[in-house]
Formats: C-alpha cells, sequence, structure tokens
C-alpha cells in the first residue's frame, strides 16, 4: 500500500478527513473500507497508520493509531534540470528520478528540445507531470515528493542560477570529469552545497548553450566514455551524483524505459 501524501490542516485531535480526487483514489479506485488502514505523510516529515472508520458519500474519516517522525532530509540536495523530452520519455524521467530521491525537477526548453509540447499546453502538461512525481514518491514511500517548477527557457535558468562547485552540465564527446571519480584536489564537489545537474536534450546541447552554461560558472561533467540517450543519462547521472555524495537512496532500480 503506497503511503498518501496530506496537508497536517486534515488532521485534528489524531483524528484524519479525506476529500476530493484523494478520497476517490483510496475509496473508489482502491476500495478501502472502514476497519482497513491506510499510511498518510504531512508536510511535517510525519508519517501516520490510520485506521478508517467512516466513509461518507464525499469523505474518508479515520483515528491515527501511530506516528512516526521521518529523518532529516538527505544533504546536499539533486535538482533535476532535464530538457524536455519527447512523449512519455520525460514521464518516465520523472518518475524515476523521483523513486532515486530528487529534491526537484526544473523542465528546460533549450534549443534542440524536439518535444511537441506548445506554449500553451506546457500549464497542463506540467501539471500532469507533478502528478506523476507525487504518485511516484507514494509508491516508493518517501517522506516527500518533489515539485516540478514551471518549464523554462535555458537561458532563463542559466540566470536564476545561484554560484556553487555543484552546477553542473553532462556533455559527451569532451573530456570532462567523470562525476563519480573527481578526485578531492581536481576542481572538487562541495558537500555542503545541493547539486543541480542539467541533462541535454535528445540531439544533445548546442555549443552556444555549452559556452553559455560555462560563462554561468556550471562546471562540465561526464558520466563516461558512452553516449547515452537523454532519459537513460538523467538517472544514471542521478545514481553518479548519489553515489559521489554516499548517500544513495534506493533499494532497486526500475532500468525498464519506454519504447523508443
Amino acid at each position: 500500500m503506497p503511503v498518501f501524501f496530506v496537508s497536517s490542516t486534515t488532521i485534528q485531535n489524531h483524528r484524519i478527513s479525506l476529500a476530493g480526487s484523494l478520497y476517490t483514489h483510496i475509496v473508489k479506485s482502491l476500495r478501502i473500507r472502514p476497519g482497513q488502514s491506510i499510511q498518510v505523510c504531512d508536510e511535517r516529515r510525519q508519517r501516520h497508520s490510520v485506521e478508517v472508520t467512516d466513509i461518507t458519500k464525499r469523505t474518508l474519516y479515520g483515528n491515527i493509531q501511530d506516528t512516526v517522525i521521518g529523518p532529516p532530509q538527505e544533504q546536499p540536495t539533486i535538482t533535476l534540470a532535464q530538457s524536455v523530452l519527447k512523449g512519455e520519455h520525460m514521464a518516465w524521467v520523472i518518475q524515476k528520478s523521483t523513486e532515486l530521491g530528487v529534491h526537484a525537477i526544473i523542465p528546460i526548453i533549450s534549443e534542440r528540445v524536439q518535444s511537441r509540447i506548445g506554449k500553451s499546453s506546457m500549464t497542463s502538461h506540467q501539471v500532469r507531470w507533478q502528478r506523476i512525481a507525487l504518485e511516484a514518491a507514494q509508491q516508493s514511500e518517501r517522506w516527500d515528493f518533489p515539485a516540478i517548477l514551471e518549464p523554462q527557457p535555458f537561458h532563463t535558468f542559466l540566470h536564476a542560477l545561484s554560484e556553487t562547485q555543484n552546477n553542473l552540465i553532462l556533455v559527451e564527446r569532451e573530456e570532462p570529469t567523470v562525476i563519480n571519480t573527481a578526485a578531492e584536489h581536481d576542481q572538487p564537489f562541495s558537500n555542503n552545497q545541493n547539486v543541480v545537474l542539467t541533462i541535454g536534450p535528445e540531439g544533445g546541447w548546442s555549443q552556444a548553450e555549452i559556452q553559455d552554461a560555462e560563462n554561468s560558472g556550471m562546471r562540465k561533467v561526464t558520466l563516461g566514455k558512452k553516449i547515452l540517450r537523454s532519459e537513460t543519462a538523467a538517472i544514471t547521472g542521478m545514481v553518479m551524483v548519489q553515489e559521489r555524495f554516499k548517500h544513495v537512496t534506493f533499494t532497486t532500480i526500475d532500468v525498464k524505459g519506454p519504447s523508443a
């Protein structure tokens, strides 16, 4: 059973009430009935075991039986800046990076983005992507879920970056630092600064974009000699960054990707 994310405002005097889409999912889809138990997690990183007591036409009520306080958020956090991919490839990256513990995802509109997403539909896609992230976080029993930020042009993203040693842009066919083999004396990563990992689209970055990234203080990194598809590079990069900072947070990985 997944852990459902709720607002702490739904909890009063050790009793919880759920309505709306979450009610519909739990009652109509999962067919939870009075006497059964569910788990919910709120924004305070508190996970509650709830016994369902009553279900009306619009609201589920339950009593909190037990509460566990979650661990502090892992540091440094990892934000994935992912160039928008075609079709379900973007959804797959969001789902899998969420399972791996990504802190936030920024959809990037780069020069070579081949997505058919138009400006008018970006908002609806952002809503869908946020739902995918929420569902993946619930299924993997995370203590929180990543925010899917508003899709933005690459130059807007660069302009908003804070200057740190851990702003990384993934490139291929060059000889920059390999993420998980960087020596401490070789432009070391900072263990007390959060990581921004930036992944290009199908077709890669343009030379102008790479130059703009360097001018903005980003560090070019690589995953090694192999040329990977963008969605594969995103997940591999996440794992290598986590290994670099010694906080790999998964027990198993679903490596099955979307069809080409």
